[in-house]
């Protein structure tokens, strides 16, 4: 279980502010072989419906090689508790990015897939890449604020999905966890600093922090082929 306010805390201020004013973008490729297919994904066959999901949820997405999807999203770094007013590290830069890859499986993406069609990676919301240096420390700040529990027969456990990032570690032998959701919260309850955008911010003139308008999917293109 980890504290995402310590989280948020421990990384330096400038990476946090670059992220406040930014926000992060999440690129996916949907294909039949590494992954997840777009069919699989999006539980359909009709590209119309794909392209409707997506406009509905502020993604931007192309078709490329004929039937692979490429989708791009910015989403806000940080929020607020609603409750407690609280700011919090509140996204999945590190986990989907290519350097939290093991290295080897790094370089056989690489090498077999090329960087453009990188199953999943992250990158600010203005569509820089992350450093590997900035991934090994907002990682620390992670494992910084993270303490373990061992389950026993019997535990109950309530989470505050919005002040803690919770994941299991590998076990072996028979376990079963039943889960139950509680009311999901809006976003615009928890004062985002950037608002959801399809495809990666473009900077304008005088613009504020997280301002700025949707690129265009072929600036998503020249961004994969570059390399950090």
């Amino acid at each position: 279980m980890t504290d995402v306010r310590k989280v948020l805390r421990t990384i330096p201020r400038p990476l946090a502010d670059r992220f406040r004013a930014h926000g992060w973008s999440l690129v996916r490729n949907y294909g039949d072989h590494i992954s997840l297919g777009w069919r699989t994904a999006f539980g359909t066959e009709d590209r119309d419906e794909v392209a409707a999901y997506c406009a509905d949820n502020h993604i931007a997405h192309e078709w490329v090689g004929g039937d692979q999807l490429r989708t791009v999203q910015r989403r806000s770094a940080t929020i607020r508790h609603p409750g407690t007013g609280e700011e919090v590290w509140f996204n999945h830069t590190v986990f989907w990015n290519e350097w939290a890859l093991d290295p080897e499986v790094r370089e056989v993406f690489l090498e077999d897939l090329g960087h453009d069609n990188l199953p999943f990676n992250t990158a600010y919301g203005d569509g820089e890449p992350i450093s590997r240096q900035d991934v090994e420390t907002i990682d620390e700040a992670y494992r910084q604020a993270t303490v373990r529990e061992t389950w026993r027969p019997g535990d109950v456990l309530i989470v505050d999905n919005i002040l803690s990032a919770h994941a299991r570690e590998s076990f072996k032998g028979p376990r079963k966890i039943v889960v139950t959701m509680g009311d999901p919260v809006p976003l615009d309850t928890c004062a985002p600093t950037v608002q959801p955008q399809a495809g990666f911010a473009k900077a304008t003139a005088g613009a504020g922090a997280g301002a700025g308008e949707a690129a265009k999917p072929a600036k998503a293109r020249r961004w994969f082929g570059r390399r950090s």
